[in-house]
């Protein structure tokens, strides 16, 4: 009896952790190129918010194109962006609290 209760259990969870998933939508997305000469500025945000952003700086038009990362993902960059650093043409972006590292295309 308890090894049919367990599988029972086995499989309740099992399909409702399928059932759980969901198809996310991100929104839509824009096309954003970056100079060579330009600079990208992280603002880390406050704390618990969720509200780091990137910028970008081009001193030639002397233009800042704001919500970089957002605007090419359709999703937010995190909370508490700490740095970035571009390497072999690929960005590294860490956003600390939100625990993950982004490898972007700039």
């Amino acid at each position: 009896m308890k090894r049919f209760l367990r599988q029972i259990l086995t499989a309740a969870l099992c399909l409702s952790a399928l059932g759980g998933c969901m198809k996310w939508d991100y929104g839509r997305t824009e096309d954003f190129s970056a100079t060579e000469r330009g600079l990208f500025i992280v603002n880390e945000g406050m704390f618990q918010y969720g509200n780091a952003t990137l910028s970008y700086y081009d001193p030639e038009t002397k233009t800042v194109e704001n919500e970089v990362f957002y605007r090419a993902n359709a999703f937010k960059l995190g909370d508490v962006a700490q740095s970035m650093v571009l390497h072999n043409g690929v960005g590294w972006v860490v956003a600390n609290n939100s625990h993950v590292v982004f490898a972007i295309d700039p």
